[in-house]
């Protein structure tokens, strides 16, 4: 069985702890180990899987790479990166398709990236992935529902049948799902913990491949089409045209294959600032400390509180008289909410987005660049910031283009226009994407062509200020070019 990790995700619900910078699933919460790190770990300790695939943006491909590689492995690990950030149905189908090549064919066990569960209860989960690997070679699609400890409002529940009582032993340890449910107000949550037939939706699945292929070609054709034998690269060059759809909406409410295995672990998929105080141990007066350096907090009379410093930097941090408060320092910026409200910080994310947003445009003799980013954060890789480059090529145009070695995939998405790759004589058009691994000479026909490039801005720099411009006929010199030139 196959480990399929998705860190792909770039969400503010944690701002500013996570951020479109450092997303929550590469963040240090506590200890030495980031939450993607900790799967990883957790992947290999349970020792039911060949190997490990990490799904991830190309915006953190990067950062990925570097934290797998600090975490001393028994397994393999690839790491695949994503044209465009889409949900967990077109990420799926994009695994399919590498693995699809493949000449043995394992099961997908499927985790997010950025949830925790206590390492105490690694074992347990291991042993229901075992018991949800023999229903999967079967057909089912096994999904692993959290038995309820609270009237939980953060998290999407799963109902079986209204006789089952999931807080008692059962002679069987799975159950048909009757419906996938989205996330409860407080009255409907509390009715869920108390019908003892409603479980807290994991996100964790085990699966066949070809069970999904299945699937999504029923439920979702515009994605499973691009599954059919021989479709080639049909996934990765169509990605960003997918729709923007979870595998829960996907398939997993109009299947009749699923089924679900109760767990009663500790779990929590980190989304929101009361489930990490609800993760970790409390100290005095019930504080819950986070941070490289948890001593820097000098605390007065300050109950129930979530005090989090996320930087290296030694300066003390002082409450006096707080009360269930959520206070959160960061290089990203500084928050400070009562915990029953910091989860209304959605709410002012686009001012925030729209208070530090950056944009700037470059003229080249070939065309030009419009560059938009966020403000620079020092926890950033090289302070570089990320930025959408919106790119046009001239018409008439025949480019010598070079991709700097960064650890970064060069995906250039197409909106308008096509282009063709010399020497291959690839044609891209709209909606495709094409990948710049070392050198490439690319050509535009008689209109402009206009696409968009994500990634730090000194190596977006570094790729297009280093474009020479070549006369036109070269073509016919092509032979004579190293045979290196390629994509």
């Amino acid at each position: 069985m196959k480990a399929l990790i998705l860190a792909g995700g770039s969400g503010t619900r944690l701002w500013p702890l996570s951020n479109t910078h450092e997303p929550k699933q590469l963040v240090r919460l506590a200890g030495d180990y980031s939450l993607l790190q900790q799967t990883i770990l957790r992947c290999q300790a349970m020792d039911v899987h060949s190997e490990i695939l990490i799904l991830t943006s190309p915006i953190y491909e990067k950062q990925v790479r570097a934290q797998a590689s600090e975490v001393s492995t028994k397994l393999p690990i690839r790491i695949l990166s994503e044209p465009c950030q889409r949900n967990t149905a077109p990420a799926i189908a994009l695994a399919l398709s590498v693995l699809a090549s493949e000449s043995s064919v394992e099961l997908i066990n499927l985790f997010p990236a950025d949830h925790y569960i206590p390492q105490g209860d690694w074992p347990r989960l291991a042993e229901s992935l075992k018991r949800a690997a023999h229903f999967a070679q079967e057909g089912a699609i096994v999904t692993f529902g959290i038995i309820p400890t609270e009237p939980e409002t953060e998290y999407g529940y799963i109902q079986v049948d209204s006789s089952i009582d999931i807080t008692k032993p059962n002679p069987q340890p799975y159950f048909p799902v009757c419906r996938f449910i989205e996330k409860p107000d407080k009255d409907l949550a509390q009715q869920y913990l108390q019908s003892r037939c409603y479980l807290w939706n994991s996100g964790m699945l085990v699966f066949h491949p070809e069970t999904i292929r299945q699937s999504l070609q029923q439920h979702v054709p515009e994605i499973g089409h691009l599954l059919t034998p021989g479709s080639g690269n049909a996934v990765f060059e169509q990605f960003h045209q997918m729709p923007n759809i979870s595998i829960d909406y996907a398939v997993l409410e109009k299947t009749d294959k699923a089924l679900v295995i109760p767990l009663n672990i500790g779990w929590s998929d980190m989304g929101s600032w009361e489930s990490l105080f609800k993760s970790f141990p409390t100290l005095e007066n019930g504080n819950v400390y986070l941070g490289a350096n948890p001593d820097q907090w000098v605390s007065l009379d300050s109950d129930r509180s979530l005090l989090i410093a996320h930087h290296s930097n030694q300066k003390s941090i002082v409450t006096i008289g707080l009360e269930e408060t959520v206070v959160v320092d960061s290089p990203e910026g500084l928050l400070i909410a009562k915990r029953d409200q910091a989860s209304r910080i959605g709410a002012v994310m686009k001012t925030l987005e729209k208070q530090s947003s950056q944009e700037h445009c470059l003229a080249y003799p070939w065309g030009n660049m419009n560059i938009r980013w966020q403000k620079t954060s020092s926890s950033q890789p090289q302070n570089s910031p990320l930025v959408l480059a919106e790119i046009t090529f001239h018409a008439h145009q025949t480019l010598f283009v070079s991709a700097p070695e960064s650890g970064y995939s060069h995906s250039l998405s197409l909106y308008r226009g096509e282009i063709i790759c010399l020497g291959e004589e690839n044609r891209y058009q709209d909606g495709q994407t094409l990948v710049v691994d070392g050198t490439v000479i690319l050509k535009t026909g008689s209109e402009s062509v206009e696409l968009f490039q994500f990634g730090p801005l000194d190596v977006i720099l570094a790729m297009w200020e280093g474009v020479e411009s070549l006369l036109e006929g070269i073509e016919e010199i092509l032979p004579l070019l190293p045979e290196t030139i390629a994509i």
